[in-house]
């Protein structure tokens, strides 16, 4: 048991007690310890049994037992105070899962969706006698969310199951702390083991940062010892799981699916050097955010942490000031409120009383800004009567006159209805063959879309052709290749078999041969055994018949025995002589064959490579020339192609210019057209002035500037009458003009002068509109602004242009009305009224471009007409050049393509003269070896026919002194015949034929065996020739199959290419014919638009008659209009000075039931006399009052601005009341709420305190009672047996105990799932130990403890020991379960041998601790 040495000094007092306690338990627990080590057996077979019966479905199993205790001789791993417990087996089997050790792993389930509601109170249904309940009955009042099971109302709560830290500050490796108590768990451990490393882990995983953690940076939380250096990374879990409480201390249920692990790791960096941080939520990145507002679904608030009470804290908890005295310090009253929730109405109320504040002053500023204004509108009060007594009288003027130039409207609007109701007529009939040009114009459409299909198709035919020319092409190459592959095979095969055959001959005639020599010398050898033998028979009739003449031939036959004698050695020498030169006359006749053939070969292979050569060097030539003259060709192509698309292009821009040009000349014959039909008039004032008799004339409005073609229809609609007007420089001006066109009877026009349009000038800069929407007098573009401006000004006014109708009818019906036209030609008038649109709106009121002079028109013209000329003649020879090109393009690619067919032939007639030159540059060293052979068969042939001659010369001298024997011999065995008659001759020529034959037969046989001998060595040559030449026929008939299978395959792909091509071919035609009919109907289209458009021309011309004899009246009607409009305007001038309604009266448009009441000659006097009346009261008005109708202005914008300062000040008023209300609501809600969670709270406080202090008492005290959070709240207590006292006069041991009696009073009123408390017990004695411990173990059942203690009365109650020790400098953690062991409940009494055992117990106990200590 290690004793507590870190006691503060401020309870020295009670350390001496302390330790006696210490030691009195240590003997206590020796004693238990020695009887627990005598059951140890009988227990070990107990739980062995208990394991055969356990069901294998147990989810986990211990994966490592407790360490073996140690011998004394050998330190032991275990920390000292648990050592002996570790001793007991870790296989006992409880109720709850097995208890793991450090190095055990657990499965985490994680789950993300857990079911939140309002937390209940459940009574604790065991509870201590005379102790009162943890939570009572009352309702909480917090506001915050406890998750809760809805199913059948049990609550569940959040506990920790176990912690893994991975080289976290002292632990090494992947350390698992737990599994943890779901309600009291204690982690105890010897100073320095690494026990507030736990709560520093959960720190960690909570979010705090390093140095929170007494640390400077991440990095340095790393474990780092002498055999784990340079780690770069650490990490801590934390495993959560939802359970539900059952009967029993450990009885619980886990919340299907609520398993769930918390991870935050460190890691150093190369670029980092503070290292770097991340969150995981089972295994997945979170941000701190995301997983504080997920924990705190869970019951787990980590911005306000109440469950984390680390060491030293829990005094500072009573230590607080009343109340925070600085922004962001917290006191008791922060404290509080933050737990009771009232602190959340707290921007509210601050928010609310800043309103208040501000809006005091601004009512104030509002109250005298709006008696200011009240003087200054009745200082105006007396000329703004004057003024509005002028005002009438102009306005009833403004009224006589406007129907005085209503009824001068009358008949003019009669004619030109007329007119219109022809022109109607005529437009019906236009629209009618506008729709028929359409529906042609449609067809047309449909023809060149079909048109542009076909062109399209063709061009993906031509795509197709060309395709298939190439793959037909290709397969033509490849059939060339295999034709002279196949050419160059059979000509070998053919050589190989003429070798054959030959040879085959051969060796039939060198077999017969060689049979005919063998019968021969079968034959010779015979003759040869049976002829001596008739020899001897035939010599000695010979000598027979000579013994009967050897009287009368004894001299004779003497001397021819001599001349025998001589002639033997002579014949012998003869026959040995002509045996040698018939041997070397066979083998000269063998030799000189074989050379002559090898020499013949020879010439004939070395005749042949040079001719290959030359066939080759000639090919190379010619592929070089046709290699270049492809390339040209090709180039001459892509040259002829890009001459084709820029011709193509030039085509194009000269159409499209041919195009433009008759456009502009068609323009420009349309506006002659109309100068000469609209501008009759124009045309007669123009050249007035230009004959000098009227100056200052300038031209028709709408000719003096222009708009883009977009606004056409608007600027039409908006002011088509106004456009025609002519606008001239004076009033002198206008006045001749008049009168001209009265004189020359000319008609009517309306002029418009420049010297009375100089107050619009005025109105010409740029004014705010709706959305910014254009003014029509800004888009117009005038040839001179400066001039011509006031003008447009007039015609148009501040009309405004909208693309659409809806967007015109909010511009023109909002706040204050506007004349708006659409680009469709719809105009609203700021009276409302809403007119043009319709299926044919108006146009060509302006130009889009300035308009030119008529004769600067006809000039233009004939410029036109000589260009259009000149472009018709380049687009007809471009056509014709692009048509030459085309030409050049097929027959340069026909060219091509014969090339491109010669090329491959020629490489292979190349290819098969190298192969040749290579077959023969092998074939000739064996010819010339052969030869070389020859050579020495030559010398040996000069050798024999050298040893030949001398031979034959030997042969001859013998054979000339035989002979001369034989004569000599002849001339006696004539004699000897003579003397013997005609027998005797018979018998010698017999005898001389025989030995004859004999010589023959001997000399034949020779012959015959040396011709054997050289027909072998033919026979083995020809059969060597015969295989080979036989081999290489079969390797040549091999490859001529392959390459004639080959050649009928290309045949099939040639076929079908052929077949593609003819195919693509005749699509192409037909499309051809298609296009073409397509373009006679093109045509035929183009021709009926041309006939419509004439006649629609005729119509239009009728149109525009209708339309000028039209706007003749109407310039009429508008004149009278202007005037009325000039009233309507005038009436305008006074519209800010009195009420619209009456503007709109005296300017009111007439019915026409009205202007027939005024027809009369009586009405129309009347009317004029009331208009010469009402202007003589005007000018005596003007003269006598000085009038300024300004002043009616003022004194509106006075009124307007006193009664604007008057409903802003009750609007301040009103909103200073209802700011009021809500901050006494707010401060109100704050107050109750804070009062209901205070009472609580101190009730409990006052009950928790007497409880734990045995008499004590505490109070939580409100220092201004009138308002609790002006001054705050103080903590008093009165410690048992002892007065009240400020919690700062309290020892530490006092302090703690309030600290304490203050969390679980917080913990009654909002429970949370759990707690983490670090030595919270250091301070106090072992008394209040053993209370607070007890009370955490009774009346705590609804959360999870995890406190860090030294004190053996906390942890020996704690319901799981998690045990912190340290070996190698690196942390490690056994988890046991108290239990599991059995436990003595009483000491008996010790008997004399039990005190020996105790006194050998505390020796042993000793030593332990010496040991621990050294270690």
């Amino acid at each position: 048991m290690v004793e507590d040495e870190e006691i503060n000094d401020q309870i020295s007092e009670e350390e001496e007690e302390k330790k006696k306690n210490n030691d009195s338990d240590e003997e206590m627990k020796d004693i238990d310890e020695e009887e627990e080590e005598e059951e140890e057996e009988e227990e070990e077979e107990e739980e062995e049994e208990k394991e055969e019966e356990e069901e294998e479905e147990e989810e986990e199993t211990p994966k490592k037992p407790m360490p073996p205790p140690q011998s004394k001789a050998k330190p032991s791993s275990q920390p000292p105070d648990i050592k002996k417990a570790s001793q007991q087996s870790q296989t006992q089997k409880n109720t709850p899962p097995p208890i793991q050790t450090s190095q055990s792993s657990q499965s985490s389930q994680s789950s993300q969706s857990s079911q939140q509601q309002q937390p209940k109170n459940i009574s604790q249904t065991q509870q201590p006698k005379n102790t009162p309940p943890l939570q009572s009955s009352q309702t909480s009042q917090t506001s915050q969310k406890t998750p809760v099971s809805s199913n059948n109302g049990i609550e569940k709560r959040l506990m920790i199951t176990k912690m893994v830290m991975e080289n976290f500050k002292s632990y090494a490796g992947a350390q698992e702390v737990g599994p943890f108590h779901k309600c009291f768990s204690s982690v105890v451990g010897p100073n320095g083991s690494g026990k507030s490393n736990v709560i520093d882990a959960m720190l960690f995983v909570f979010g705090y940062r390093a140095k929170q953690i007494r640390l400077n940076k991440i990095s340095e939380l790393i474990h780092n010892s002498e055999n784990h250096k340079n780690l770069t990374n650490g990490r801590v879990s934390v495993h959560f799981q939802e359970i539900i409480d059952l009967p029993g201390e450990d009885n619980y249920e886990v919340v299907k699916g609520s398993e769930f692990v918390v991870t935050r790791t460190a890691q150093k960096t190369g670029n980092n050097k503070d290292g770097v941080s991340k969150y995981y939520l089972n295994d997945k990145v979170v941000k701190l955010d995301d997983l504080k507002t997920i924990l705190k679904d869970k019951g787990i608030d980590l911005d306000n942490n109440r469950f984390l009470i680390l060491q030293g804290e829990v005094e500072q908890i009573a230590m607080m000031k009343p109340k925070g005295v600085h922004p962001g310090e917290e006191g008791l009253l922060e404290y509080l409120e933050d737990i009771i929730g009232s602190k959340k109405y707290l921007p509210d109320i601050e928010a609310t009383s800043k309103l208040i504040e501000d809006i005091g002053d601004k009512r104030t500023s509002s109250n005298n800004r709006m008696k200011v204004v009240e003087k200054e509108k009745d200082a105006l009060q007396q000329e703004r009567d004057n003024a509005l007594e002028y005002i009438d009288k102009e306005l009833k003027l403004i009224h006589c006159k406007s129907i005085h130039y209503q009824i001068g409207r009358s008949k003019p609007e009669r004619e030109k209805n007329e007119i219109a109701a022809k022109q109607e007529m005529v437009e019906k009939q236009l629209e009618q063959e506008l729709v028929t040009q359409k529906a042609s114009n449609d067809k047309l459409l449909e023809f060149e879309k079909n048109l542009k299909q076909q062109n399209k198709q063709l061009d993906e035919l031509n795509k197709q052709m060309a395709k298939c020319k190439n793959e037909l092409l290709t397969t033509e190459k490849k059939g060339v290749k295999y034709k002279e592959e196949t050419k160059h095979l059979k000509t070998k095969v053919k050589k190989n078999n003429s070798v054959i055959e030959e040879e085959t001959k051969k060796q039939a005639e060198f077999e017969r041969s060689t049979i005919i020599h063998k019968q021969d010398i079968v034959r010779f050898e015979k003759e040869y055994v049976e002829l001596p033998k008739e020899l001897i028979v035939e010599e000695k009739k010979l000598e027979s018949m000579l013994n009967s003449l050897k009287g009368e031939v004894t001299e004779l036959q003497r001397e021819m025995e001599e001349k025998q004698k001589q002639l033997l050695p002579w014949s012998k020498k003869h026959s040995e002589a002509k045996a040698v030169v018939d041997l070397k006359t066979s083998e000269l006749a063998v030799l000189s064959k074989d050379f002559n053939g090898a020499t013949q070969n020879l010439d004939d292979a070395i005749k042949a490579l040079e001719d290959a050569k030359t066939i080759s060097s000639t090919r190379k030539n010619n592929i070089t020339k046709s290699k270049k003259e492809l390339e040209s060709v090709k180039a001459i192509i892509v040259d002829l192609e890009k001459r084709l698309a820029s011709g193509k292009v030039t085509e194009e821009n000269l159409y499209r210019n041919t195009m433009d040009a008759k456009r502009q000349l068609e323009q420009i014959k349309t506006n002659l057209s109309e100068n000469s039909s609209r501008n009759t008039i124009l045309d007669r004032l123009l050249k007035i002035k230009e004959s000098g008799q009227i100056s200052g004339i300038h031209g028709r409005l709408g000719d003096l500037g222009a708009i883009d073609q977009k606004y056409d229809v608007a600027i039409s609609t908006a002011a088509f009458s106004q456009m025609d007007n002519i606008i001239v420089e004076t009033t002198a001006a206008a006045e001749a003009c008049v009168e001209l066109l009265r004189k020359e009877n000319l008609g009517r026009a309306t002029f418009m002068i420049l010297e009375n349009l100089e107050y619009q000038r005025q109105n010409l800069g740029p004014v705010q509109t709706p959305n910014n929407t254009p003014r029509l007098f800004d888009l117009i573009k005038m040839k001179d602004e400066k001039k011509y401006a006031t003008a447009f000004f007039t015609a148009v006014g501040h009309t405004l242009v909208a693309d659409t109708l809806d967007e015109a009818t909010k511009i023109a019906y909002g706040a204050k009305r506007h004349r708006v036209v659409t680009l469709d030609g719809s105009l609203i008038d700021t009276s409302g009224a809403m007119s043009g649109g319709g299926l044919k709106p108006r146009v060509g009121a302006m130009n889009s471009k300035l308009k030119g002079d008529p004769k600067e028109d006809k000039k233009k013209l004939i410029e036109l007409q000589d260009n259009l000329s000149q472009l018709d003649s380049d687009l007809r020879q471009c056509r014709d050049e692009l048509v030459e090109i085309e030409n050049q393009i097929q027959q340069a690619q026909n060219r091509r393509s014969e090339l491109e067919l010669e090329l491959p032939k020629m490489d292979m007639d190349i290819k098969a003269a190298i192969t040749k030159c290579e077959e023969l540059t092998k074939v000739i060293p064996q010819l010339k070896n052969k030869a070389k052979l020859s050579t020495e068969k030559k010398e040996q042939i000069d050798s024999i026919k050298e040893s030949l001659i001398v031979d034959q010369k030997s042969l001859d001298k013998v054979q000339e002194k035989v002979n001369k024997l034989e004569s000599e011999v002849q001339e006696i065995q004539n004699s000897i015949l003579n003397v013997g008659g005609p027998q005797l001759k018979m018998q010698k020529n017999k005898v001389e034929s025989l030995q004859s034959r004999i010589d023959s037969n001997q000399t034949n046989t020779t012959k015959a065996n040396v011709q054997i001998k050289s027909l072998a060595k033919s026979m083995e040559k020809s059969i060597k020739i015969l295989n080979e030449n036989t081999k290489e026929k079969d390797e040549n008939e091999a490859a001529l199959a392959e390459i004639l299978e080959k050649y009928k395959s290309l045949e099939k792909e040639n076929l079908k290419a052929t077949e593609a091509m003819e195919a693509v071919s005749e699509q192409l035609r037909e499309k051809e014919e298609e296009t073409k009919e397509i373009r006679k109907e093109h045509e035929k289209a183009k021709k009926v638009i041309e006939k419509i458009k004439v006649s629609n021309s005729k119509l239009e011309t009728q149109i525009e008659e209708f339309k000028t004899l039209i706007n003749e009246k109407q310039a009429e009607i508008a004149d009278c209009l202007s005037k009325f409009a000039n009233q309507a305007k005038k009436a305008k001038i006074y519209k800010d000075y009195v009420d619209e309604s009456l503007i709109n009266q005296v300017s009111a448009i007439l019915t026409p039931e009205e202007i027939e009441q005024y027809m009369e000659a009586t009405e129309q006097q009347n009317l004029i006399a009331k208009i010469h009346e009402l202007t003589t009261q005007i000018q005596k008005i003007s003269k006598e009052n000085n009038v300024n109708i300004e002043v009616v202005k003022d004194f509106q914008k006075k009124e307007q601005e006193y009664h604007s300062r008057k409903a802003e000040f009750d609007e301040i008023e009103k909103e200073r009341d209802n700011l009021s209300k809500r901050y006494e609501s707010l401060r109100k809600n704050r107050l109750d709420e804070f009062m209901a969670g205070f009472t609580i709270i101190t009730m409990k406080l006052k009950e928790i305190y007497q409880m734990i202090t045995l008499g004590g008492d505490a109070e939580l005290e409100i220092i201004d009672r009138e308002d609790p959070f002006q001054e705050g709240i103080s903590f008093s207590v009165r410690p048992p047996k002892k007065s009240w006292k400020n919690i700062s006069n309290l020892s530490g041991g006092e302090k703690t105990l309030s600290s304490l009696a203050l969390v679980f009073a917080l913990h009654h009123y909002k429970p949370n799932a759990l707690y983490v408390m670090d030595e919270i017990d250091a301070a106090l004695d072992f008394k209040n130990v053993s209370i607070i411990a007890n009370y955490i173990k009774e009346r705590t059942k609804n959360a999870q403890f995890i406190i860090i203690s030294l004190r053996n009365y906390m942890f020996e109650l704690a319901d799981r020991l998690v045990g912190i020790y340290k070996t190698d400098n690196c942390t490690k953690s056994v988890t046991i379960n108290p239990n599991s062991f059995t436990s003595l409940s009483t000491t008996t009494t010790t008997t004399n041998n039990s005190q020996q055992q105790q006194q050998q117990k505390q020796q042993q106990k000793q030593q332990q601790q010496n040991s621990t200590s050294q270690k």
